[in-house]
């Protein structure tokens, strides 16, 4: 007892404490206070008696419970004096947080007292004390942003995160999680929602035009650390949700209804508007007045919209139609309804067009600031984003299910925006191209977020196998690149990963490398997977090809070479999702846009050599890429109406069999301009195999749609035509009624 008695006094003697602080009721917070701040005690021999005499008192669990109550009361003024040194020796909080707060026991009991609440507040002060300031700097003070880039650096790297890091502790165990999100004392939902708001629109760059930047800053660094490591903790919020309340939740709770297991009350009141307050701001600042008018080459746009992926974790936990989780089908009038649908389309959709104009060169006088966060958007540490972006326009897709030419549209001139498109170069406007049908088809594929995790890693080690031989590590690192997969199905790793790879064994100088096995580059390989950059798309598919030039097993009954992948077999799509990507899928808008491609392709290769260098002055012919996505967008449509409609495509024949009234009426339909691609030499050999497989695909289909083989003759295209004209009255309006239709959309 002496010798504990001479080593707190000497302690406190060490670090001056004013011991009347800690008067009367409160003197139990003094011990946990000193041991929470012994980086002060400047004696090491002192400082480490110290700890190794707590240390072993934490073997005894009923002492070390007891503490953890004490060290919660007094967390807020331990970490307020870290922070008033600027974060240093802030891992002496950690060392001790994580030995306390992670025990599942009572870490229910920590969250009643109100630590999660303290956590987060905490947090906020950290946001908008240091990043704040640092984020919302002007280049025109190039001195205050270096003054910053030296002084919070230390404080990123270390305080922040271990902040973030206790929350995480404390939600480990499924009953934490469950109060968290549910429960009623420390309401731990809102008070993270309004922490995300500080993130939300963070950084946003708005595209040079005339000069160069003058200094590069790593702003961009900042914010995108940040919201990294707050979305860390998503996985334990979607836990919570889909466990439910905590059985010792009152059923009378008026924070957050607990017998509302979709959070539908908490998605109303708190995250719609500040959710919609957010995206008014956005486009106050860009001086627009409706999402139509914002154009992403000329107002700011930024990554980082962590409220959006918060809502789009929440609707991929919940069993309910979104209409019902979002309150779509309420009272409220149809322009307001629209008006939410559309703050929650356009942040994320601005990100992919953002993403897509920085490889377009478009963004080239933001120096390097623009590139890496286009970059490091697509690296595996930032694939819960995309997944949670692509998630939410899916969602998007669904509330707009009845308005689908308002929703593709939305898509295509946030791409190709009407004002500056014409002032791209050819170049520039067909890679834009490119990007929209590649998000739109990867729309139609991705299923991170509601399918099973075992799928979701499994298509992730697929692709970044086929990127070439990899070995166990790498792998395992794009698959969890937080580091966590100890918190996660390794198990699952481990079985998947010899069921779709090949091992060759360590030699000399050379590690033990995994490839791809041959089945699955034919049934699993998707070119358009959402995760893919640029460049890595590229080697994937020269490795594709590659594959298929090699492989005796793959060789096909057709002559021609295979160069491009056909799209694979349509994933299983959930009824909550259904109508808004078959919608999607049948688009008049986007039929047009491929015919009108397709058919451009076609005229710019049947003229003459001298015409198509005079041509090509002007106006260029399609790239091969963007004619192959336009072919891959056909069969995926095709197959998505096959998995839904039990092999019945009848939506789609008035695209496929005519379309707009066309000055070559050889080609007025999207199936003659696939059997016209047939007949192009010049131009041509590296699409023949995906046009032919198409046409194939057509004629494969529904018995009452009869189509014309592609050795059809000219006579049996007129025959075509006249039985066209000899339909019943009412098919015609019909097809007067959608012509009128694609016009207006046009």
């Amino acid at each position: 007892a002496d010798a504990v008695k001479r080593l707190i006094c000497n302690s406190i003697e060490e670090m001056e404490v004013d011991i009347t602080a800690f008067s009367g009721r409160h003197f139990s917070k003094m011990v946990p206070y000193i041991l929470a701040s012994h980086h002060q005690i400047e004696n090491a021999d002192l400082r480490k008696h110290l700890l190794e005499f707590y240390y072993l008192l934490f073997s005894d669990a009923v002492y070390k419970k007891i503490f953890a109550l004490h060290l919660n009361s007094v967390y807020s003024e331990v970490v307020d004096q870290i922070l008033a040194k600027g974060g240093k020796e802030s891992h002496s909080l950690l060392g001790l947080t994580v030995q306390l707060f992670s025990v599942p026991s009572y870490s229910v009991e920590l969250l009643q007292k109100g630590l999660g609440a303290t956590v987060l507040d905490k947090l906020e002060v950290i946001i908008t004390s240091y990043f704040k300031p640092k984020l919302t700097a002007t280049e025109q003070d190039e001195n205050r942003i270096k003054m910053f880039d030296s002084q919070l650096q230390p404080l990123l790297t270390n305080f922040h995160l271990e902040v973030l890091g206790d929350l995480k502790m404390l939600l480990s165990s499924p009953a934490a999680q469950s109060y968290f999100v549910y429960g009623q004392e420390n309401d731990g939902m809102k008070r993270l929602a309004k922490v995300l708001s500080l993130v939300q629109n963070l950084n946003a760059l708005q595209r040079e035009l005339a000069t160069h930047v003058s200094y590069d800053t790593s702003q961009w660094f900042y914010a995108f650390a940040i919201e990294t490591d707050l979305h860390n903790i998503y996985d334990k919020i979607t836990s919570g949700i889909i466990n439910g309340p905590p059985e010792e939740s009152s059923k009378e709770s008026d924070v957050i209804e607990t017998d509302c297991l979709d959070m539908s009350i908490f998605i109303d009141t708190v995250l719609k508007p500040q959710i919609l307050r957010q995206f008014k701001g956005t486009q106050i600042v860009a001086g627009v007045n409706h999402s139509r008018d914002f154009d992403v080459t000329i107002h700011p746009v930024s990554c980082h919209i962590p409220l959006h992926r918060l809502l789009s974790q929440i609707i991929s936990a919940s069993d309910s139609p979104i209409e019902d989780l979002l309150k779509i089908n309420s009272t409220s009038s149809t322009l307001d309804q629209e008006e939410f649908i559309l703050s929650l389309l356009e942040p994320p959709l601005r990100v992919q067009c953002f993403v897509a104009q920085v490889s377009a060169d478009l963004w080239r006088r933001n120096g390097e600031e623009a590139l890496q966060e286009a970059h490091v958007y697509k690296i595996p540490l930032c694939a819960p984003w995309i997944q949670s972006d692509l998630h939410l326009i899916q969602c998007c897709a669904q509330l707009l299910s009845n308005k689908r030419d308002l929703f593709a549209t939305t898509l295509l001139f946030k791409f190709l925006p009407p004002n500056s498109t014409p002032n791209f170069s050819p170049e520039t406007v067909s890679f834009l191209t490119e990007s929209f049908l590649r998000l739109v088809v990867s729309l139609i594929y991705e299923r991170s977020l509601i399918q099973s995790q075992e799928a979701t890693i499994r298509s992730e080690m697929i692709h970044k196998l086929s990127l070439g031989p990899t070995p166990h590590s790498k792998i395992l690192s794009a698959v969890f690149p937080n580091g966590d997969s100890a918190q996660n199905p390794t198990q699952s790793f481990n079985t998947i990963l010899p069921s779709i790879s090949n091992f060759s064994h360590p030699k000399t100088h050379k590690q033990g490398l995994y490839t791809l096995k041959d089945e699955i580059w034919d049934t699993e390989f998707n070119p358009h997977y959402s995760r893919f950059t640029v460049q890595q798309r590229e080697k994937a598919l020269e490795n594709y090809k590659t594959f298929k030039s090699t492989n005796t097993h793959n060789k096909t009954k057709k002559k021609h070479k295979i160069v491009f992948p056909t799209p694979i077999n349509i994933p299983d799509i959930p009824q909550h999702y259904a109508k808004g990507l078959v919608e999607l899928a049948s688009s008049p808008v986007l039929f047009q846009t491929v015919y009108s491609i397709l058919l451009k392709f076609i005229l710019f290769n049947s003229t003459s050599n001298e015409e198509q260098q005079e041509s090509k002055q002007t106006e260029p012919a399609p790239s091969i890429t963007l004619v192959v996505l336009c072919i891959d967008f056909i069969m995926v449509a095709i197959k998505t109406h096959q998995m839904l409609f039990n092999n019945s495509i009848l939506n789609l024949i008035p695209f496929l069999e005519r379309s707009r009234d066309s000055p070559n009426s050889n080609y007025n339909s999207i199936y003659k301009v696939l059997v016209g691609l047939t007949n192009i030499k010049t131009g041509g050999e590296d699409i023949m195999y995906n046009v032919e497989s198409c046409i194939d695909l057509i004629n494969s289909l529904d018995t009452t749609y009869i189509l014309h083989s592609p050795a059809s003759s000219n006579d049996d295209t007129n025959t075509s035509s006249s039985d066209a004209n000899s339909e019943s009255k009412s098919t015609e309006d019909e097809d007067a009624e959608r012509k009128r239709q694609n016009d207006k959309t046009t």
